[in-house]
């Protein structure tokens, strides 16, 4: 039996050297001055394969880790407040959104090609600008179907602004997870999404239809993946894939955002490991050089004006406290070691912008978060970030409160829902008096605000659109193509030129004298008539109508009629319906745009006469109309509680009267 201790060592055994005890087999001599005493020490395997036990073969020592720290959950109060931060910012940014402010030229082009493939399934790249990139087009189209945005917003402007305002609402959402990556405390990291939020120029940007705002969200995600904690074995190849990926779609969507691999390798190399920052490196460079080399072909082409603003135009322009802020965050911040990564990609995005001759509004929602991440990573190293306490939430507080107060100007001056701008009123005009077979000619930028998705779409043009079409087909020739526009629609800039065709006439004018967003609607298909015989011939039949006993009137409309004001088909028609009843004319209701220019009235509100039942008046007034034949059958007619509403189109024929002024 085997024990600590034994009895002594049989004479002439040598006690043997004493090694460490554990070890199998170990004999330990204990020198007394008595006697000497011998110990084996066996393990319990030992021991067990002495008795002839079979005892199973140990696997390898687990090695001894240090335990990682609980992550505790966010409290329920700092989901509220993000939330409520993110909920402010959208309510602001869309504030608006569809008609203020108007569209530009990028958003133009940018509009222009997602609709014509979403309509024809055919992009033109080599048209696209150089903010836009190949794949810009594909990813608003299929955001626009599945939101609905084709016919939910007023035009096709807004649907596309309506993805910008979900975009950044999920670049909020990873800038405060990236910022916890990178070492944020939760205050802090509330503090970068409330600066994104109030920021005047922020939401100046996030309310275009540009395609950096889509960009921007992948190159985000491609950086909380970057930051996130490193992983071994196909697991960190497959996440060093998806950053690649991600970058790669962020600078095929717009190129300016290929200044974000340099950033994402730059967030990489923290955690120490070379070999994987250089794998990243190589995995993220044919992307980046597909998306330069795209842009370079571009740029001569659209011809760049110089190097890029910081001062962007109009209300965006005046925000002088963001400039200041990006550019000391910026200096700053490649000095920190842990915050380079944000300088990094500020300057770069600045010089490249400079390169392309890029506008400020190309450039700020791809530095804005980045600018917003280094001011909170800068007030954390500055102030420390104690947790567990109340006052860890001051310093940040305190640095949001001033950036508000120095933005408060801007706020203020936040371009607010007003009356509905002449373009609305255009396009209302258009859609509820232009048949969906005529064709409407107009410039890019009118052009997205215009129409809407679908048919709107397709029957508004542009003279290069039908240049580029009939070029396409052999069927005409451009000249031939663009002859068949039915409308043209002209704006501030076109006032004092020649009409757009022969024998065009000005149908409806929104927007005053000299206003900037003043619009013309002109008309090729009106026939050719002598304004004052037509005149002439419409005040005759007023006389005649006014003097009718059918017809029930006040005192107002019969001196409109006696005037001439009422269009000769009109006035024609209601003349022989009275010859079959007794009707009250309510009222003249006039069409807006149309009588500054002098244009005659083409609606009547009929209603029966007391004299015959109402249901009766009404169903004979509506049977009336619907009877009639071009070119005495309305546009439209609806009934509504005050009687029968009649329309006529603002293209009629001429020489309707001249019987009755040759008698």
């Amino acid at each position: 039996m085997f024990d600590d201790h034994l009895p002594a060592p049989l004479p002439g055994r040598s006690p043997v050297a004493e090694t460490p005890a554990g070890q199998a087999g170990a004999i330990v001599p204990h020198a007394r001055a008595a006697e000497t005493r011998t110990r084996v020490v066996l393990h319990r395997a030992d021991l067990a394969a002495l008795m002839g036990t079979p005892v199973p073969t140990p696997g390898p020592a687990p090695t001894p880790t240090e335990p990682r720290p609980a992550r505790r959950a966010a409290p329920p109060r700092v989901a509220v407040a993000i939330g409520a931060v993110a909920g402010v910012g959208v309510a602001l940014r869309a504030v608006a959104l569809y008609d203020t402010p108007a569209p530009l030229a990028d958003e133009a082009n940018l509009v222009t090609r997602v609709a014509e493939l979403a309509g024809t399934g055919s992009l033109v790249i080599g048209e696209l600008s150089v903010r836009i990139g190949a794949l810009a087009p594909v990813q608003f189209v299929g955001l626009t179907r599945l939101g609905g945005g084709w016919e939910r917003t007023p035009n096709a402007l807004g649907a596309l602004r309506e993805v910008s305002l979900l975009c950044w609402l999920v670049a909020a959402l990873l800038c405060w997870v990236l910022g916890r990556r990178l070492g944020l405390s939760r205050p802090w990291a509330l503090a970068c999404v409330a600066a994104l939020a109030l920021c005047p120029t922020g939401i100046g940007v996030a309310r275009l239809a540009v395609a950096e705002n889509l960009a921007v969200c992948w190159a985000l995600g491609a950086l909380v993946l970057a930051a996130g904690p490193p992983k071994v074995g196909r697991a960190q190849l497959r996440r060093d894939l998806l950053i690649a990926g991600s970058l790669a779609v962020a600078a095929l969507t717009a190129p300016l955002a290929s200044v974000f691999a340099p950033v994402a390798l730059v967030v990489a190399s923290r955690h120490g490991d070379l070999r994987r920052t250089a794998m990243l490196g190589v995995l993220c460079l044919p992307g980046t050089v597909l998306a330069l080399t795209g842009s370079g072909a571009l740029a001569p082409a659209v011809g760049a004006e110089g190097p890029a603003s910081w001062l962007a135009a109009g209300w965006l322009g005046r925000d002088l406290t963001t400039v200041g802020v990006v550019l000391v965050v910026a200096l700053i911040a490649l000095c920190l070691a842990r915050w380079r990564a944000l300088g990094v990609g500020i300057v770069l995005a600045a010089v490249l912008a400079a390169v392309l001759g890029l506008a400020a509004d190309a450039v700020y929602p791809l530095v804005l978060p980045l600018a917003a991440l280094g001011l909170a990573g800068i007030g954390q190293h500055r102030t420390g970030s104690p947790t567990g306490h109340r006052s860890g939430w001051l310093p940040p507080a305190g640095v949001v409160g001033v950036l508000a107060l120095g933005w408060s100007a801007n706020l203020v001056g936040l371009p607010e829902a007003t009356a509905p701008p002449p373009t609305e009123w255009a396009r209302d005009w258009l859609r509820a008096n232009v048949p969906a077979t005529e064709r409407v000619m107009t410039d890019d930028v009118r052009r997205v605000a215009l129409t809407a998705g679908g048919d709107d779409w397709a029957r508004v043009g542009t003279p290069a659109g039908c240049a580029r079409q009939a070029l396409l087909s052999a069927a005409a020739t451009p000249a031939a193509r663009c002859a068949d526009a039915d409308w043209w629609v002209r704006g501030d800039a076109d006032q004092g030129r020649e009409p757009p065709g022969p024998g065009a006439t000005l149908v409806a004018r929104f927007g005053g004298d000299g206003s900037a967003d003043r619009i013309e609607i002109w008309s090729t298909r009106l026939p050719e008539t002598a304004p004052d015989r037509e005149a002439l011939g419409r005040r005759a039949v007023g006389q005649m109508l006014t003097a009718s006993p059918q017809l029930e009137i006040s005192d107002d409309l019969a001196e409109r009629l006696r005037a001439g004001a009422l269009d000769s088909r009109a006035a024609t028609a209601l003349g022989a319906l009275l010859t079959e009843q007794p009707v009250r004319l309510v009222a003249l209701p006039e069409i807006g745009g149309e009588q500054a220019i002098g244009r005659p009235l083409r609606q009547l509100l009929i209603a029966g006469s007391p004299r015959r039942g109402p249901a009766d008046a009404e169903q004979g007034i509506a049977a009336f109309f619907t009877a009639q034949l071009t070119p005495f059958r309305p546009y439209s007619m609806a009934t509504t509680p005050d009687g029968v509403l009649v329309r006529y189109s603002p293209q009629g024929p001429s020489g309707l009267l001249d019987s009755l002024l040759t008698r």
